[in-house]
Order: C-alpha cells, then structure tokens, then sequence
C-alpha cells in the first residue's frame, strides 16, 4: 500500500507513488491507445474512459491518492470514479489540488509538503 500523487491533463498523467525510505515510483500514462499509429487526438467519453481505465489501473495497490492538475481533468477523473461505480477507489483520494505544469521534482515536492501538511503517514 502506498501514497500515489496523480498529476493529470486532458492529455497525460503521471503517477508518482510514494514510499517511507524516501524513494519514489514513476509511472506514466498517455490518453492516446497504445496500438494507435497516428498522434491524433482522441475526443469524447469513450476515450475518457479508456484513459481514466488506464490511470485506474496504475491505482490498485494506492492506499492513498492526490489528485493533482491545471483545468478540470483531475475533476472529471474524480467524476469519473464516483459515476461508474468505483467508489473503493474515490474513498482513497485525500486531496484534490491545482497545480499547473510542474517539473517531475515539483509534484514529488508538492505530494511530500502535502503529507507533512495534513499529517498522513506513508506505508
């Protein structure tokens, strides 16, 4: 089990899962399907969810998770969770925050000050 910061855009998400030594697992997810050869935008709910489908997966060993983005992807994820029925994974989210375009530093950073702010301990 794990603290997971979940930084997502209309476009991409990275998750960083966070452990108590100190180290921090990278993992990214792209919204455009992994056998689509061409970099055309996907557009409409059926993508959506595909790519929230994505981001859930990554979740499943999470005990904890920070939303965190620019624009309301992060809200639509969230949305996303409580419409479908996947209500074991929204009752994990501690946090929902913006934050714009950080560094891969910045949202570790961001992720371990909100621990520390909201006094949460990490497995």
């Amino acid at each position: 089990m794990s603290f997971v910061i979940v930084w997502i855009d209309s476009e991409h998400a990275r998750l960083f899962e966070l452990h108590a030594d100190g180290r921090a697992d990278k993992h990214h997810v792209d919204r455009h399907e992994p056998d689509h050869h061409t970099h055309a935008r996907h557009e409409g709910p059926k993508h959506d969810e595909h790519f929230f489908h994505q981001v859930m997966a990554k979740l499943q060993t999470a005990s904890q998770v920070l939303l965190v983005g620019p624009g309301l992807a992060r809200t639509h994820f969230q949305s996303h969770l409580a419409s479908h029925h996947h209500t074991d994974l929204a009752k994990k989210i501690v946090g929902t925050e913006p934050l714009d375009h950080p560094t891969d530093n910045q949202i570790e950073a961001f992720g371990r000050k909100f621990i520390a702010d909201h006094k949460l301990v990490l497995a």
